[in-house]
């Protein structure tokens, strides 16, 4: 009986040693738990508009300027909506993203109309004014598919000295589209895409840096710079930032 004591005793103390050996389950988020965390935190910040004055420069992948500190403006109003202007000498650029439309106005060329594609900062910061989070985040996990995102792969990394949610690959796969956002304030870090030009792939990598700063605080980027392939090719650095203030509707024509 003595024996068949120790025994049990002993397999229990056994079992109890295996279960606190064992790691607890890390919790891995889902694409959809992740960007519902993201659109009702955008949500709870209630930006309904802003206009965003900044200044932007601009390189071939030399490293040759092409753009030296020009003006830009950016305006974005829920839904979506984004009008960009970059003044460039005497000259204007126009980008007007509205109703599924893009349209580009450059000077001396005809009307570009585009159907609109994904726009990270449109497509998070103001999109969930008058709607709900959950239709809004799956609105832009089929954007991210269409760009190529494996919204089956979530993972955890660093960008811009923050804790991230990596969508679309692991830390060190830099060869795969991937989306990027900021594990505490939920707002967009980094968009990779590849844009194919015949039989060469151009890797786009967009960067929203400097989230918290004196000027945009949570709900605009201090800077943004968009990298073809190891080339800096465009750096806009925001300057003043007015937020929920009524726009003309005339800028979205």
């Amino acid at each position: 009986m003595r024996l068949a004591r120790r025994r049990l005793l002993a397999v229990a103390v056994g079992a109890a040693a295996g279960l606190v050996a064992r790691p607890a389950s890390a919790f891995r988020p889902s694409t959809t738990w992740v960007l519902g965390r993201v659109m009702e935190k955008a949500r709870d910040r209630g930006t309904t508009a802003l206009r965003a004055d900044a200044t932007t420069s601009a390189w071939d992948v030399t490293g040759k300027a092409v753009i030296e500190g020009a003006a830009e403006r950016v305006w974005l109003e829920a839904p979506g909506r984004l009008r960009r202007e970059l003044d460039v000498g005497k000259d204007t650029t126009v980008e007007v993203r509205s109703d599924g439309r893009l349209a580009v106005r450059q000077p001396g060329k005809p009307e570009q109309s585009l159907k609109s594609g994904l726009d990270l900062l449109a497509d998070v910061l103001t999109a969930t004014a008058g709607q709900e989070p959950g239709p809004a985040a799956q609105k832009l996990i089929a954007a991210l598919k269409a760009v190529g995102v494996n919204t089956e792969v979530v993972s955890y990394a660093r960008f811009d000295g923050r804790v991230a949610y990596l969508i679309g690959s692991k830390p060190w796969e830099t060869d795969k589209p991937q989306v990027w956002f900021d594990k505490d304030l939920l707002v967009p870090l980094r968009l990779v895409t590849f844009q194919k030009d015949g039989s060469a792939v151009t890797r786009l990598d967009v960067r929203y840096l400097g989230w918290g700063s004196p000027v945009g605080g949570a709900w605009y980027p201090a800077a943004v710079e968009i990298w073809r392939g190891e080339s800096l090719v465009r750096r806009t650095v925001t300057e003043s930032l007015d937020r929920n203030i009524t726009l003309d509707p005339g800028l979205w024509r």
